[in-house]
């Protein structure tokens, strides 16, 4: 294996490997910007106050759930009853590409007609960045993961649907919600975990986000950092994510996404494959064979196939450094909020619970154990112990339990 030269290749760029250092960098970064944002100071953290508490009941309902996700758009019927049971009907999805083309509110009720009989309300889950209106409804603010939203801004995300549903001939008189996936998978923890634990909710798949509770006023409210489009600091970031920046239309807006998310780590790897070509870190027939897997490595590929027998080490070697430094990343931003959550309230709390959707953070290698490991060991000086929870599946999956709940 070439591992001495590759780790020049990668010092050169200043792609870090020091993990430790780089999460206690990471931790102080993400919790300087999120204290001022709480304070009212704009930062790259949003901190946005999302105006739902912690779930405590559950009343008759019946919801259409519908969750915009980066890849797929999925919609079910969940249902409630007064004794807290919870059924699901089937769940149809479609590529949220599909929808983005043209007129999305237009396609995104074409798609939602079918499930409108005899529902309650309609719980909407928008995992691009929106704020939240005094109605409670949302105004999309930016785009991400590669997708424009230009035709979507200015425009209530709730309002609009509904209009055009019952303009399509659904009933008058249906409410509605808007959350973010990581507002709903914070949600769906409650669930699942109801002692007293700080709770952490979080998006690790196509995008990153993560969701907190902030006690305010003697009451618990759900906070969207929108931590993917954190202002990661030059010395955290390397040439690689600068490369990796210009290829797609964030433009600098996506840095902590850039770094740790699905749509952006197998560019990473390629953006550092094809460097070590360019440099001749590899020669001959393996720079032949390297260059061919970067030509080949896109969203269809997926950077985990890179772990499959068979594959040349050195590539492995280099995927794992990327992942081991998404994981050190994010461990140092879980820490943050972990604290930040407990600082806000007045009771103790020692124990921390997260719950974690995406594929990226499950099938990647290696991510899931180097995350959790960076995270426990960073806050057990704190005196923390940290649970990590898999979104529950049992009903419905986690994001559409969680989103629905948002109606109660």
């Amino acid at each position: 294996m070439n591992k001495h030269r590759i780790d020049e290749l990668l010092n050169k760029y200043n792609f870090r490997t020091d993990y430790e250092r780089l999460t206690k960098e990471v931790f102080d970064s993400i919790t300087k910007d999120a204290r001022l944002a709480l304070e009212g100071t704009k930062t790259s953290i949003q901190m946005i106050d999302t105006r739902y508490l912690q779930p405590v009941s559950k009343t008759n309902e019946r919801v259409l759930t519908i969750d915009v996700g980066g890849t797929n758009t999925r919609k079910t019927i969940i249902a409630f009853d007064n004794e807290g049971h919870i059924s699901s009907g089937e769940i149809s999805k479609t590529k949220t590409d599909l929808l983005m083309n043209g007129d999305f509110f237009e396609n995104l009720a074409e798609f939602a007609l079918p499930y409108t009989k005899d529902i309650t309300s309609i719980a909407l889950c928008f995992s691009y960045p929106f704020s939240p209106t005094d109605d409670g409804d949302g105004i999309i603010n930016a785009g991400a993961k590669g997708v424009e939203v230009t035709s979507l801004k200015n425009k209530p995300l709730v309002k609009t649907l509904i209009d055009r549903l019952e303009k399509k001939s659904m009933k008058g008189g249906v409410k509605g919600t808007v959350i973010n996936d990581a507002v709903a998978s914070l949600f769906n923890l409650s669930l699942q975990d109801d002692d007293d634990d700080i709770k952490i909710g979080s998006i690790l798949g196509t995008g990153c986000n993560v969701s907190i509770y902030i006690q305010k006023e003697g009451k618990r409210k759900a906070i969207c950092t929108e931590t993917g489009h954190a202002a990661l600091t030059s010395s955290i970031l390397s040439k690689f994510d600068k490369y990796v920046d210009q290829e797609t239309n964030a433009q600098g807006l996506s840095n902590f996404e850039g770094a740790t998310s699905g749509y952006y780590l197998f560019r990473l790897v390629r953006s550092i494959l094809y460097k070590a070509c360019e440099e001749n870190v590899f020669t001959g027939d393996e720079k032949q064979y390297v260059q061919s897997v970067a030509d080949n490595l896109d969203e269809g590929y997926k950077i985990d196939n890179i772990f499959l027998s068979g594959t040349n080490e050195n590539i492995k070697y280099i995927a794992d450094k990327v992942i081991h430094r998404a994981s050190a990343i994010v461990g140092g931003m879980f820490s943050a909020f972990a604290l930040l959550s407990k600082e806000s309230r007045s009771e103790m709390a020692s124990n921390v619970s997260i719950l974690i959707e995406g594929t990226t953070y499950y099938k990647t290698n290696n991510y899931k154990l180097y995350v959790e490991n960076i995270t426990r060991e960073f806050l057990k000086p704190f005196g923390m112990d940290v649970k990590f929870y898999a979104p529950y599946e049992k009903e419905a999956p986690a994001i559409l339990l969680g989103t629905a709940i948002s109606t109660l």
